[in-house]
């Protein structure tokens, strides 16, 4: 919707750039969800009764 060139060339400058980059950043943003391991028993369930 720009009518001005160099705002146009500048807008697609910063997306080609973006677009180089986007998806390391984008994916860093789900290293918390994906690296989540379901929870595990207690240290002390895992011995046994005398």
């Amino acid at each position: 919707m720009l009518r001005n060139r160099p705002a146009r060339a500048l807008r697609n400058t910063l997306i080609a750039a973006l677009d180089k980059t986007g998806p390391a950043v984008m994916l860093r943003g789900f290293d918390e969800i994906a690296d989540r391991r379901p929870p595990q028993r207690p240290y002390a369930a895992l011995t046994q009764r005398a």
